[in-house]
């Protein structure tokens, strides 16, 4: 079956109450299109009703495992990561994607001490990523962009001192004295 046929093959059985089925046919197409969002969308909405559940785990953790910029998704991806913080508390295990996504994702939000976590996590577990620069570098933008000057000029410094040879830490030498300028006056 093509994506249209399973698609409408998934409807039909919702339409017959077909829950599991429905979902079965909606997570096999989720696995050939692990981007589309209006298809997330179907199974969230789904899912979110049975929190007990493991789909709800799965669809959340798929969400996470979603690299996107979008401003659509991240506004989904924070709805899904508040559902699942609700169910699962904040100090649930996440893959190291998980993790970069998460940080990328929640910087901007009111989840600061969930991304100071996962800061903490990222640099004693995956130190070595060659993602993890970046992610440091994101992370200190949207402490800026919060007025947290001093928070953001000790991870400019740590990102400086620790990743010297990348070009996030060159860029950071030149920001670290913009913030320094910042917190003197």
């Amino acid at each position: 079956m093509n994506y249209t046929e399973t698609l409408d093959k998934a409807l039909s059985c919702l339409r017959q109450l077909d829950l599991d089925k429905a979902l079965l046919l909606f997570y096999q197409l989720l696995d050939e299109n692990p981007r589309d969002l209006e298809l997330i969308d179907r199974i969230y909405k789904l899912e979110v009703k049975r929190p007990h559940m493991p789909g709800f785990e799965r669809i959340c953790r798929h969400i996470f495992s979603v690299n996107s910029s979008s401003q659509e998704f991240h506004e989904y991806f924070v709805r899904a990561y508040t559902d699942f913080s609700e169910q699962f508390g904040r100090n649930s295990e996440f893959s190291d994607e998980q993790a970069y996504n998460l940080l990328y994702q929640l910087s901007s939000t009111r989840f600061e001490q969930d991304c100071e976590a996962l800061v903490t996590r990222i640099k004693k577990h995956q130190a070595n990523n060659p993602k993890t620069p970046s992610a440091l570098f994101r992370y200190c933008e949207s402490l800026i962009s919060k007025g947290q000057m001093l928070k953001a000029k000790n991870e400019f410094r740590y990102l400086i001192t620790y990743y010297t040879e990348t070009p996030e830490a060159q860029n950071a030498i030149a920001r670290l004295s913009w913030v320094e300028s910042q917190i003197v006056r």
